[in-house]
């Protein structure tokens, strides 16, 4: 009796120290988990350690006068300033050469310098030790919007800007019409490819908020069609091209027809039209 009793015991821990593939793979799976919720904590107290110091790195210089350990803001570059108010600009900044780097934060300088009319947005950083670098975008003016004997700038995106004149803009040209601001952008963007063209424009008319009538040197009009811009542009290319049209007497040029081109001359052109006639005739 006492052998049998030996060898169940024996036959009991043979089965016990014998691991089952089912139970393999739930030691298995529970060692994964482990090592998952360890790096979740680790991954956890890192950035709770990063926001720490972060904060104490980029807070608390700005409580004490650090100069001392040279960070002192010994440069100030500026980017992108065009038509803003240079001294508008410097007072937005706030901060002076040779005080602490840390004495005004990025986001208040941004904010500061955002505010300024012309500009549309800006970026502010710290380059350490002693270098703050400011990148402005400005509205980029493209043409002046006349309602009711008022002139108002707009930017490439046809927004209103907010700004006074400024005495370089003289050679921009003045829209009419209602929803013109808006839909000018779109013209340019058409007209873009034919600078000779482009650079000429001195005037446009949005007519019944379908089509548009652009003046060119201040005297000949070309009428546009409502669609299909870009090809009465090709067409009114090759013609300049081909006949010099700017150096003849026209003032109106009508594209509204495919490939089609209506000439009408100018006031002086028709009287000598007309005396040349008389002459013959004589």
């Amino acid at each position: 009796m006492s052998g049998t009793l030996r060898d169940r015991t024996r036959f009991s821990k043979t089965q016990s120290n014998r691991i089952s593939p089912k139970n393999k793979q739930f030691k298995l799976n529970l060692m994964i988990k482990s090592s998952l919720i360890a790096l979740g904590f680790i991954g956890v107290s890192s950035l709770g350690f990063y926001s720490y110091t972060h904060r104490y790195l980029f807070e608390l210089p700005a409580m004490f006068d650090v100069s001392a350990l040279g960070f002192k803001c010994e440069h100030i570059k500026i980017e992108g300033i065009k038509y803003a108010n240079k001294e508008d600009v410097k007072k937005a900044i706030n901060t002076k050469i040779g005080s602490s780097i840390f004495q005004e934060s990025p986001e208040e300088i941004r904010e500061n310098i955002e505010k300024i009319s012309w500009v549309r947005t800006a970026v502010v950083k710290r380059k350490l030790p002693n270098t703050l670098k400011i990148r402005i975008v400005e509205y980029q003016p493209i043409a002046y919007w006349q309602v009711d004997q008022q002139l108002f700038l707009i930017d490439s995106q046809g927004v209103i800007i907010q700004a006074e004149r400024h005495r370089n803009l003289t050679h921009l040209p003045v829209i009419t019409g209602e929803k013109a601001a808006e839909k000018f952008p779109g013209l340019m963007k058409e007209i873009d490819a034919f600078p000779d063209i482009y650079n000429r424009i001195t005037g446009a008319v949005f007519i019944s908020k379908r089509r548009w009538d652009i003046i060119l040197d201040a005297k000949v009009k070309i009428k546009l069609p409502e669609q299909n811009i870009k090809s009465a542009m090709q067409y009114l290319h090759k013609l300049e091209g081909d006949h010099s049209l700017s150096n003849k007497d026209i003032s109106s040029i009508d594209l509204r027809i495919p490939d089609r081109a209506f000439f009408t001359l100018s006031e002086n052109a028709r009287v000598v039209k007309f005396l040349n006639s008389k002459d013959k005739q004589a």
